[in-house]
């Protein structure tokens, strides 16, 4: 359900996080206990629903797909702001407040810029 306040996750942001916790053991940055419990917490939420997961759909493969032809993105990428923009669409035309895209790269984030959307990026100050 499209709501204010509301967490937007496009359901591969769930194996992203799972792969970028992975690396993170891999290069030591978290011991396998500190990694269990982090994916653990992370799926919980996912399952209590304080996350809304947006399936994958052909129109946001589409988009993902003509996103990769204006903007120099990853694919996993593409797909998460083709994810977002849809996700702004349907709040927009339901008269609420605008999606706040989040991401630390800079080609996503001016990417989502180009695309019209307000971005954060917890590195810029």
């Amino acid at each position: 359900m499209i709501e204010e306040n509301t967490v937007y996750l496009g359901q591969i942001g769930a194996v992203e996080i799972a792969a970028a916790l992975s690396k993170k053991v891999r290069t030591r940055e978290l011991n396998q206990e500190e990694y269990e419990a982090a994916l653990e917490a992370f799926l919980k939420n996912v399952q209590n629903e304080d996350f809304c997961m947006i399936p994958l759909s052909e129109q946001v493969i589409e988009e993902a797909v003509n996103l990769t032809r204006r903007y120099p993105l990853r694919g996993y990428d593409a797909v998460h702001l083709a994810t977002a923009v849809a996700v702004n669409r349907i709040l927009l035309e339901s008269a609420l407040a605008a999606l706040t895209f989040s991401s630390s790269d800079k080609i996503l984030c001016e990417a989502a810029r180009g695309e019209g959307l307000m971005v954060y990026d917890p590195n810029e100050p």
